[in-house]
């Protein structure tokens, strides 16, 4: 994802479903989008520095961090989506209605090596995937 929300705009475009990737954990503004859980006071952020267990000035950090980019983000959003609906045929009103048609998202997470964190199951975390990269022919 890294904030690339112009190529979500390309499967509502083509009426193709979109299936997201992100190569960090969860990033803190798209668990609105997909209906998960987001609670500061026991699951750090993306851009945080704290790991679990947090202390109360901790938390008071990591939950000032995570609504400050989200602010962020919505703000940065508003000239994307007024790009999109310029060359789209379709009306965006937010990121919220973007992220609708997103089929599913791949995260590069898992809970042997992340925080454990409730998600719903359009979330898929494939942390410790690898891809042979072996040049050997297919069988027929």
């Amino acid at each position: 994802s890294f904030r690339t929300e112009c190529f979500v705009g390309f499967g509502r475009q083509l009426g193709a479903p979109v299936i997201g990737i992100v190569s960090t954990k969860f990033q803190d503004w798209l668990y609105e989008f997909f209906g998960n859980p987001l609670n500061p006071s026991y699951m750090t952020g993306v851009l945080s520095k704290f790991s679990r267990p947090m202390t109360f000035w901790q938390r008071l950090q990591n939950t000032l961090l995570i609504k400050n980019t989200i602010a962020t983000v919505k703000a940065y959003s508003k000239e994307q989506i007024a790009i999109a609906n310029k060359y789209f045929d379709h009306h965006i009103a937010d990121l919220k209605e973007l992220y609708d048609g997103v089929a599913m998202v791949l995260v590069n997470e898992h809970a042997s090596i992340s925080d454990v964190r409730p998600t719903t199951p359009d979330i898929v975390p494939i942390g410790g995937l690898h891809v042979d990269h072996n040049d050997e022919p297919l069988s027929e």
